[in-house]
């Protein structure tokens, strides 16, 4: 047996991971509302985004300076719970270096409630491109 529970949300303001000149410790809310197509009724997504300012990072043993913005989501309605991901920019050309995932969501389902949890992370491992 398959189910598919796809969700589409729509974001007010439209959303922005950077706005140009963002200041350290900047904060940037919207909201977000979804319907799915398998469960009724509509969830909402209370979004922050932090700007926490710049940090050292070691990628291949060499000090990298990166912006870190912190994105906090708290899900309310038939889907709900909490995802918080957490981005670090190069400050040298903004490509994304590293990403920090946790979620934690229930979701009604047709079978009962649901719960999926991540937590992850990955990290370039090198500033140099391999062809």
């Amino acid at each position: 047996v398959s189910i598919t529970n796809i969700s589409d949300f729509n974001c007010s303001p439209p959303g922005e991971i950077i706005k140009m000149g963002e200041r350290r410790e900047e904060v940037s809310t919207y909201t977000c509302t979804g319907t799915s197509d398998t469960i009724s009724g509509t969830t909402t997504s209370a979004v922050t985004f932090e700007s926490l300012g710049a940090e050292l990072l070691s990628i291949d043993s060499v000090a990298t300076p990166a912006f870190h913005y912190r994105e906090t989501d708290l899900l309310s309605g038939p889907q709900k719970g909490t995802t918080t991901i957490n981005y670090w920019y190069s400050l040298q050309d903004m490509l994304l270096v590293r990403m920090e995932r946790h979620i934690d969501l229930r979701t009604d389902s047709p079978v009962g409630e649901v719960t999926y949890k991540e937590d992850g992370e990955w990290q370039l491992s090198s500033l140099t491109p391999v062809r």
